[in-house]
């Protein structure tokens, strides 16, 4: 009988140890960045940053970074130019 109880104390205390690990290091984590170049002027610019504003308050996973890089195809060089750069 007393075998029995520490062997489930012992196991009841290596999966919390397990558990509050996991929780410790999860919360650690960093967020994930996306960056989100865009080419909108206001006001869809300002609504488009208001959602990534929102989207990032409502989580903590990823935090997306709406940049305005200029007209449409000022946006489109640039990224072709990142993606050549291998970013």
């Amino acid at each position: 009988m007393k075998r029995a109880f520490r062997s489930r104390w012992l196991r009841a205390a290596g999966i919390s140890f397990l558990v509050a690990s996991s929780l410790a290091s999860a919360g650690a984590q960093q967020r994930v960045q996306v960056e989100f170049w865009h080419g909108l002027t206001q006001p869809l610019g300002g609504i488009l940053e208001k959602v990534a504003a929102d989207f990032n308050a409502s989580q903590t996973r990823y935090q997306v970074n709406a940049t305005f890089k200029g007209s449409y195809p000022e946006t489109m060089v640039a990224a072709i130019a990142a993606f050549r750069a291998g970013n």
